[in-house]
């Protein structure tokens, strides 16, 4: 999302903007994963952003609205914000856009090697569970996400209910893990 006065539509005119203006983007905190994502997003597109850190999520929207930072990576909950013509949304991380925002196209659209999917749910149990335990909770969680209460609220929410099996979250979190590897070298953060 940028805010209102940024002289951007899209992600290729945010890249080409970057390349010849200072552009501050906020992130609630150093190595959250949106921080993260800006971070990646800047390497794959070969410019420089700055990094405004702050403490959640509010105080970023409060930042874009009164112009003092330019863009920020937000989860879709703030979708609001677009709807309501407060901010400007030019892309989105996922591989299709939000039901809410279908004219917001992905990110990888104008930059293939941008691959990052966002925000993700899950979940996990102690490594050593038996692997009937784990059939059982996983039959357990399919069939409460196939209702539509719930999958409705999942997809209002700006996520998309998943298929994946236990061993197929575990290689997701396994890519995940180099993906953000690769977005912590991005950003230059050491560990403390």
């Amino acid at each position: 999302m940028v805010r209102p006065g940024l002289p951007v539509h899209s992600i290729a005119e945010l890249i080409d903007h970057a390349k010849t203006h200072r552009v501050l983007y906020g992130s609630a905190g150093v190595g959250n994963t949106l921080h993260l994502a800006a971070a990646l997003f800047c390497a794959k597109a070969g410019i420089e952003m700055e990094h405004v850190p702050f403490r959640g999520a509010a105080p970023i929207m409060t930042a874009l609205l009164a112009g003092t930072v330019d863009l920020t990576f937000a989860s879709p909950t703030a979708a609001n914000f677009v709807t309501s013509g407060q901010l400007r949304a030019i892309g989105f991380t996922g591989k299709k856009p939000l039901p809410e925002l279908p004219d917001v196209r992905p990110i990888r659209d104008t930059l293939p090697s941008f691959d990052i999917e966002g925000s993700w749910e899950g979940w996990l149990a102690p490594a050593k569970t038996p692997p009937d335990i784990i059939a059982k909770l996983d039959g357990a969680i399919r069939a409460v996400l196939k209702e539509a209460a719930v999958g409705d609220a999942i997809v209002r929410a700006g996520y998309e209910p998943s298929d994946m099996s236990p061993a197929e979250f575990a290689a997701f979190l396994h890519a995940e893990a180099d993906r953000y590897a690769q977005a912590v070298k991005a950003a230059k953060i050491e560990p403390q």
